[in-house]
């Protein structure tokens, strides 16, 4: 869920770069205020994965621990292309979508810590898991 939500923000910062000057500096002055906040949150979700993806690799080999991770990567980049469409393929005018993104981007509204289940379950990693995802 972080992963996504990480790629789709990144991605609504790019599809509003398109407009250049106010649209780009606000939503990138967001999308840093939003790395800050939820960064504890993401390094727990990478982390994850890549203590997935180590198991896989004691239990199956290198290889298909790379296999899973890039399969992982790409669902994760499908689901983050399927929210920015979703966000800007309906909306006839996208720059008012851009500085609607912006404020709820500023509001923390698309803050990863808004999903209850979610905040719980990566508090709960990032207190398990060591630094460097090994057991």
């Amino acid at each position: 869920y972080a992963i996504g939500l990480d790629l789709a923000i990144h991605g609504l910062v790019r599809s509003c770069a398109v407009y250049g000057g106010d649209a780009t500096a606000l939503t990138a002055r967001q999308r840093e205020a939003w790395n800050q906040r939820n960064a504890p949150l993401l390094a727990a979700a990478h982390r994850y994965l890549k203590f997935v993806q180590a198991r896989i690799a004691r239990q199956d080999g290198e290889q298909a621990a790379a296999q899973w991770y890039e399969s992982r990567k790409r669902e994760l980049q499908d689901e983050s292309q399927v929210a920015l469409r979703q966000k800007f393929d309906r909306q006839p005018d996208a720059f008012a979508t851009c500085r609607r993104v912006a404020a709820s981007l500023h509001r923390g509204e698309l803050d990863v810590a808004t999903d209850a289940g979610h905040a719980a379950v990566l508090r709960a990693i990032a207190l398990e898991l060591p630094a460097d995802a090994r057991e």
